[in-house]
């Protein structure tokens, strides 16, 4: 007795939990839901029978597979702008036979938001997928959500006006302060988003992640070789001597 194919579950349901953390993360109130072969969305929604909102499923008619989440990913920041606008209706979006009917003021509006809707999608596929990460689930999802996500949502925020280009990777770097930890992190997310889509980066650009600068820098007078000398000479204590001397020959630390 054969039983009919099923979506492999673990690839796709392992997709989902990546994307629906990003969601999450990123402060949408919308998440993407597997009902059996079919996709959904649930979440807080604004009530159908008066004012006030409430956690409800929208259903999208959509198939479980990739094709069907590219389509529920696009269509969830669709309905998330439009809460966010007060401009959800729910019979621009109620199920047909044909499944939900997408507004017209969005079909017709600007490809700036798909397209790096289609890249991010692309890119969270290629995480998904890495064969290393893949390995721990649960370290796979955090490390999204804490080392990618929230300078993909910065991204996010900054291309309402501009497609995705070299000129609003920088114009993201930018926007986090200089010499910081989240600036360096910014840099490395952005450049691999980059190799991904074709973009290419300026010449400058690990410099410009690394953050630091001359105005950052602070000018130290060093001492001259006469004056390491003189001071090597001072020391009575042969093994310190030596200390000394490969440390100024080698420009080690202390504690190396």
């Amino acid at each position: 007795m054969t039983t009919p194919a099923t979506v492999d579950a673990h690839p796709f349901d392992l997709r989902l939990q990546i994307l629906n953390e990003g969601f999450r993360t990123g402060g949408l109130p919308l998440r993407i839901e597997r009902r059996g072969r079919r996709l959904g969305l649930r979440g807080r929604l604004p009530r159908r029978d008066g004012p006030g909102v409430r956690v409800q499923r929208l259903s999208l008619g959509l198939q479980a597979d990739g094709t069907g989440l590219e389509a529920a990913v696009r269509q969830l920041h669709v309905i998330c702008a439009d809460l966010a606008s007060g401009r959800f209706c729910w019979s621009q979006w109620l199920s047909s036979r044909h499944g939900p009917q997408r507004p017209h003021h969005h079909q017709q509006a600007g490809g700036h938001a798909d397209g790096l809707t289609h890249a991010l999608q692309r890119f969270q596929e290629a995480f998904a997928s890495d064969p290393v990460r893949s390995r721990n689930p649960a370290g796979q999802r955090s490390t999204w959500a804490a080392a990618y996500w929230p300078y993909l949502r910065r991204l996010t925020m900054l291309s309402e006006q501009h497609p995705l280009s070299q000129a609003l990777l920088v114009q993201t770097l930018e926007s986090y302060q200089l010499a910081s930890r989240s600036r360096q992190q910014c840099g490395t997310v952005l450049a691999a988003l980059a190799r991904q889509e074709g973009i290419p980066l300026p010449e400058d650009w690990s410099v410009r992640s690394g953050g630091y600068g001359l105005h950052r820098a602070g000018h130290r007078q060093l001492p001259t070789d006469q004056q390491i000398m003189a001071a090597w000479h001072r020391i009575p204590n042969p093994a310190w001597r030596w200390v000394l001397g490969v440390m100024a020959t080698y420009g080690l630390r202390n504690h190396e």
